[in-house]
């Protein structure tokens, strides 16, 4: 019973280890999203990812310090720059 138990248990581990590393950062999702339509609004890219917008602004700020990414134009008439797909 208790190998079974320590079994079960590696393979929950391993399982859950594999999720982590073929799921995407939200980061990821946001770069991929501007690469494709970068007039997405934060609204947009909140929607689309599923968390708040202030998450997103959070995210955008993160990809402009790494420069992954750049703001072109003004506010309203403005868009994401993707500047590395990759770090």
């Amino acid at each position: 019973m208790i190998i079974y138990v320590t079994l079960q248990r590696q393979v929950t581990l391993y399982k859950n280890k594999l999720k982590e590393t073929t799921q995407k950062t939200t980061k990821e999702k946001i770069v991929e999203l501007l690469t494709l339509n970068n007039k997405l609004t934060r609204d947009d890219l909140s929607n689309e990812i599923g968390i708040t917008p202030d998450a997103i602004k959070q995210h955008l700020a993160n990809l402009q310090k790494e420069k992954r990414l750049t703001r072109v134009g003004r506010r309203k008439d403005g868009y994401g720059k993707v500047l590395k797909i990759n770090d």
